[in-house]
């Protein structure tokens, strides 16, 4: 399986604990030479690939949403939406067909400049995705933390502001409603 994977669809630098799969076959590169550097496999590099398989945890459900701030245009449906099939076919699925590593809740992915976030995965202790793992994208973009912050502080001056007139405690005339 590795060979023709190295010969044809190679993708990427490889370095020690680098996971990809091919042909539903998953692999973790366990050691380079020279040590701790990167790099492609050519037609002179020598690959070894006996062993043990590697014992690891596969999800059975992975849900991810991408970050609003990333997101392209044409993957926005709405402000609550995102189009999930298509983000599913260009981005999530081609992602997690090749990389195999460890996944938890909470953690942030970034493919091709699109930041994703993990939302929730089966089982809930996390692992690496599988041929059989059901990929979801479905729900609204998140904001970015910083967005958010900013957001906030308005939202919270302004349903202030809103309840002192409803309540007549406030000395400002309520906002001007076009005339009535």
């Amino acid at each position: 399986h590795i060979v023709p994977f190295l010969q044809t669809k190679q993708v990427g630098l490889f370095s020690e604990g680098f996971d990809f799969a091919y042909d539903g076959v998953r692999f973790r590169v366990v050691g380079v030479v020279p040590e701790g550097k990167q790099g492609v496999a050519g037609a002179d590099t020598q690959v070894f690939y006996e062993g043990p398989p590697i014992q690891r945890v596969v999800l059975t459900q992975l849900h991810v949403l991408p970050y609003e701030s990333s997101l392209p245009e044409q993957y926005k449906k709405s402000k609550l939406a995102v189009d999930d099939v298509a983000l599913l076919r260009d981005y999530v699925q081609p992602h997690f067909d090749n990389h195999s590593s460890d996944i938890v809740r909470g953690q942030e992915v970034t493919i091709r400049d699109v930041r994703f976030k993990v939302i929730s995965v089966e089982p809930k202790d996390g692992g690496g995705c599988g041929k059989d793992t059901v990929l979801i994208c479905k729900g609204m973009p998140l904001r970015d933390a910083a967005a958010n912050a900013k957001a906030k502080p308005k939202a919270k001056a302004a349903t202030r502001l809103s309840a002192a007139q409803v309540l007549g405690k406030s000395s400002e005339p309520p906002p001007d409603e076009g005339g009535k």
